[in-house]
């Protein structure tokens, strides 16, 4: 989360000089750069791999954007924040949005082992059905179909490694934006 607090700037008397106005100045550039890191897609991004490329088509969700496959505000994008008060400017992701941390700051997540079974269809001399156009997937049972076989797996443990994505970026240009701001904000009469 960008975040600026007006008790971390050495400026007398800086909390009665400042004011609901320069809060929403600054939150607006902060919010702009993060949108723009958004629509550019970086700077530095990691792609996609082929494999995940594949499955966010076959999805619906498209090759890109990298970090908005949910629409609306249910994706990362739509769920960045904005909150200007009278002593501080911040830009954020709402609650809600659980991977918002490790795409910002990269990570691993290990899945752990687990064991499961699923039901497939056969015919009723006990053959798999197979699907059409298709001849080596079988056919998925509900437990409510009469004609089926149970058939028991287990996945070994594996582990995601998501790199990271910086979104909410606080860089040297949007530093040098905001100081001009709140110099401008102190110096005008």
């Amino acid at each position: 989360m960008s975040y600026i607090k007006v008790d971390s700037i050495s400026v007398p008397n800086f909390k009665s000089k400042a004011s609901l106005g320069l809060s929403k100045k600054i939150t607006f550039i902060m919010y702009n750069e993060t949108m723009s890191v958004f629509n550019n897609e970086g700077p530095g991004w990691v792609s996609l791999k082929p494999v995940t490329i594949k499955q966010r088509v076959k999805n619906g969700f498209g090759s890109s954007p990298i970090l908005n496959r949910k629409r609306g505000n249910l994706g990362l994008k739509g769920g960045i924040i904005e909150k200007p008060t009278k002593d501080s400017a911040i830009v954020g992701v709402r609650k809600g949005i659980e991977y918002a941390a490790i795409h910002q700051f990269g990570g691993i997540i290990n899945r752990q082992p687990y064991s499961s079974s699923v039901f497939l269809r056969t015919d009723r001399k006990g053959k798999l059905l197979r699907q059409k156009n298709h001849n080596k997937l079988t056919v998925f049972a509900k437990k409510t179909h009469k004609l089926k076989v149970e058939r028991k797996f287990t996945s070994t443990g594996y582990a995601i490694v998501i790199p990271q994505r910086k979104y909410l970026e606080f860089t040297p240009i949007i530093r040098d934006r905001i100081t001009e701001i709140v110099n401008r904000h102190f110096t005008k009469k």
